[in-house]
């Protein structure tokens, strides 16, 4: 009966670290729009790659633009063309005809260029996870959060590069 006990109360003690993961939540704001919401998860701070891809305009799926393989995101293609106010996208790969993707919502940012978003892709909680610095990254600039207050909003105004894998709208 005390071992019993024993191996309960450690299971329990086990499924109360396992949820403690994620310490607080930040708003994301992406030139003062509603991006995502960032989250520290054992000392990350991390935003959903699904909110990445509704930012890119897209559903569920990541494709055709985002491929998600192991732990790395990458921008599949750069040579598509969005029209403003309008629900869809026209991509052109080389060697395939030109085909129209509709998207699912207005898109917040676009691809620049093909290239890998981030390395560091994680699973928490049956979704992938991406840190927010890599995201930074791929908008070309380097972010810094040393004094972040939990739940304290978290602002990204990238600037439109040209070498950058994505692109603020």
């Amino acid at each position: 009966m005390r071992k019993t006990f024993a191996v309960l109360l450690s299971l329990l003690a086990l499924a109360s670290v396992g949820n403690a993961a994620i310490m607080d939540e930040h708003p994301v704001l992406l030139n003062g729009k509603p991006f995502a919401t960032a989250s520290t998860i054992n000392g990350i701070i991390a935003v959903r790659v699904e909110d990445v891809a509704r930012g890119l305009g897209l559903g569920v799926s990541l494709e055709p633009l985002l491929a998600l393989n192991g732990s790395h995101l990458k921008a599949n293609t750069s040579s598509y063309e969005w029209i403003k106010n309008s629900p869809t996208v026209k991509i052109r790969e080389a060697g395939v005809k030109e085909y129209t993707v509709k998207l699912r919502s207005t898109p917040l940012f676009r691809i620049g260029k093909a290239g890998e978003i981030s390395s560091h892709v994680f699973m928490y909680g049956g979704k992938a996870w991406m840190p927010l610095a890599d995201l930074a990254a791929a908008f070309g600039f380097i972010i810094h959060y040393s004094n972040l207050r939990p739940g304290a909003t978290i602002d990204l105004n990238p600037t439109a590069k040209n070498d950058a894998i994505l692109v603020g709208l």
